[in-house]
């Protein structure tokens, strides 16, 4: 009990993110996080249901409603960019085509 309360202390991510020394990020978008950002927010980049759900149940708190598909026929897809925007933080924003 003592090292499964030690490492649910100790190896949270959010206090893995900032060091409290220098009270600086230790971790930073290296080029495998780039290049997926990248791809999922292009213009041409769709994900069917399947696929849109499986990564959407990776977030922590999600309230369970899907954002309304950008194409409906022949089947409903989504773009990257809603799925992406899923996954940022709540109030938080970002600029298309930076």
């Amino acid at each position: 009990m003592e090292t499964r309360a030690e490492i649910l202390q100790l190896a949270l991510v959010p206090r893995l993110v900032v060091t409290p020394q220098s009270n600086r990020p230790v971790m930073g978008i290296v080029q495998d996080t780039l290049t997926a950002v990248r791809k999922l927010t292009k213009r041409d980049t769709f994900i069917e249901k399947s696929d849109f759900m499986n990564l959407i149940l990776f977030k922590i708190k999600w309230n369970g409603k899907l954002p309304i598909p950008t194409i409906l026929k022949p089947k409903p897809l989504w773009t990257g960019k809603q799925l992406f925007e899923l996954c940022l933080p709540q109030g938080k924003t970002y600029l298309y085509g930076i």
